[in-house]
């Protein structure tokens, strides 16, 4: 590092100056998130909304044409615990 370290520094009016034309006007800046927003509300509401079951619901559902697991209750976990026992 150099010694004198106050000559590299730009002052902070200088540095606003220099940027002021790349920065955006709040104002225009508020106005087009704002249509944004709204914009994409309307494109949601114009979709309609998917109909899907709750997720319980849907796993209860599916849980009903499928067998019971084999190795749970009396006979199953006998059975399991005397293969693996051997």
């Amino acid at each position: 590092m150099s010694a004198n370290q106050e000559s590299e520094c730009v002052p902070e009016g200088e540095l606003v100056e220099l940027f002021r034309p790349r920065r955006a006007d709040p104002e225009e800046f508020r106005r087009g998130v704002e249509r944004r927003i709204e914009e994409k509300r309307a494109s949601d509401a114009a979709r309609p909304a998917p109909q899907n079951p709750p997720t319980s619901m849907w796993l209860r559902r599916a849980a009903a044409f499928f067998p019971g697991d084999p190795f749970t209750g009396a006979l199953g976990g006998a059975a399991l615990g005397k293969v693996a026992g051997a």
